[in-house]
């Protein structure tokens, strides 16, 4: 077996038949395909079974349900293929996926292979699409090009997200590299930054192979937990951790650093939405441990490179004034809510 994909499923009933058909109709044909049942209450487990009954490229797992790490450690642990791949219940992947990753490692020597994505969103009832491909580059990613390009690469996402990419199984075991099961924001950037930080030499298919589905009115970042904020404190001090690790300049800063304060105003809008049901008291607390935080703080001393939505960050947390922040938060929300219609 070369290649093992696996796929964490939750609840997952409305789009998993799509997922696991557009896996089936892979041109490459040597791959399993591991569906990490994670204690789904839905229709999911009817569709895994009848899916893994009837072709034998499906292997299908339940579980307790643990979260995405744990689903996807499981399938790390129950995987036989040289090489393995994450894709999301929800997405959709190219019938040459495989194919184009796998023979990209072969042609090249490398151990890893990464390709572009298309990211679907709604916008109101609107459909949009927009694709993410890598910097311009060679066919390979070496470290010194990982540095180099780790800014676009970071605010691109393709450093952040797990799927999309051919990894070897053999450096993830003999490393013991696993999902941080007590977070449930971020956990797979860790996960990507710890795997490079071994092997940061990376094939490269400059095409978007991926299909990205963006549901954000169930993504966990817009939800009320005040837990989120050691999640996002703990981003960015690793993602600083991975710089130094590698010795990268201060522009790739300045992109973390602008992740970490557009996801600060996304903590911030979901307290003051109107789903919130905090106190107020609470919510200027909530606040306060966001714009204070040794992180935030940490990211505002950031070079402002040219960029007007990174500049408006800026200047409005620095001001550390709670009713503007508040204002501008506010009026993020409203702009948000007429764009979607």
């Amino acid at each position: 077996m070369t290649i093992s994909i696996v796929v964490p499923v939750y609840n997952a009933q409305t789009r998993l038949a799509a997922c696991v058909d557009s896996l089936l109709g892979q041109t490459y044909k040597d791959i399993e395909i591991l569906l990490i049942d994670d204690g789904s209450s839905d229709d999911s487990v009817r569709i895994c079974d009848e899916y893994a009954a009837c072709n034998e490229q499906i292997k299908v797992y339940h579980k307790t349900n643990g979260g995405v790490s744990s689903a996807r450690n499981y399938g790390i642990e129950q995987a036989v293929g040289q090489y393995i791949m994450f894709v999301d219940s929800d997405d959709v992947v190219d019938p040459t996926l495989c194919e184009k990753l796998y023979q990209k490692v072969v042609n090249t020597g490398c151990k890893t292979s990464l390709c572009g994505f298309e990211r679907e969103f709604f916008v109101g009832n609107e459909l949009k699409r927009s694709i993410i491909c890598l910097p311009d580059c060679s066919d390979i990613l070496s470290g010194e090009q990982i540095k180099k390009n780790y800014g676009s690469l970071y605010e691109k996402t393709l450093l952040s997200a797990v799927w999309a990419t051919l990894y070897d199984l053999d450096i993830i075991r003999s490393n013991m590299l696993k999902f941080d099961t007590s977070l449930y924001i971020g956990e797979d950037m860790l996960f990507k930054q710890n795997y490079l930080a071994v092997d940061s030499r990376i094939a490269v298919v400059n095409e978007p192979l991926y299909h990205y589905y963006c549901d954000e009115k169930a993504s966990l970042t817009r939800r009320i937990d005040p837990q989120k904020t050691i999640f996002a404190k703990r981003i960015f001090d690793e993602s600083v951790a991975f710089m130094e690790q590698l010795h990268i300049c201060d522009e790739t800063f300045t992109s973390v650093s602008k992740m970490h304060l557009k996801h600060c105003f996304i903590l911030i809008e979901s307290i003051f939405s109107k789903d919130s049901a905090l106190a107020d008291i609470s919510k200027k607390d909530y606040v306060k441990d966001v714009v204070f935080c040794e992180q935030t703080q940490s990211a505002l001393t950031c070079k402002n490179d040219g960029d007007k939505e990174l500049l408006i960050y800026k200047l409005v947390l620095k001001t550390k004034c709670l009713w503007i922040i508040k204002l501008f938060t506010f009026m993020r929300l409203k702009l948000k809510k007429k764009l979607r219609g």
